[in-house]
């Protein structure tokens, strides 16, 4: 029906007194045999111990960067339900 093809980076830090996991997903969704595709770029970030708050803090701090506050929008969709949005 429709295919992911991504490369994952995942690293295990400590920030505010939490441990998480951050992984880095790049690449693409496609449908075989159609024009079809859409960019894969998602940043995720899990909790694996400590307090709710600090992931909330780490996430504040990967939005800023020298020039300014990155827009990091939380989505919820996973990318098989991206893939089937997309074959729709």
């Amino acid at each position: 029906l429709f295919r992911t093809d991504f490369e994952r980076h995942s690293w295990v830090l400590s920030h505010a007194g939490a441990r998480m996991e951050v992984a880095l997903d790049q690449g693409h969704i496609t449908v075989p045999g159609t024009d079809l595709s859409e960019a894969i770029l998602e940043l995720e970030l899990e909790l694996l111990s400590g307090p709710e708050a600090a992931l909330h803090a780490l996430a504040d701090a990967l939005r800023q960067t020298p020039s300014g506050a990155l827009a990091l929008i939380p989505q919820d969709q996973s990318k098989a339900q991206r893939g089937f949005l997309l074959r729709q």
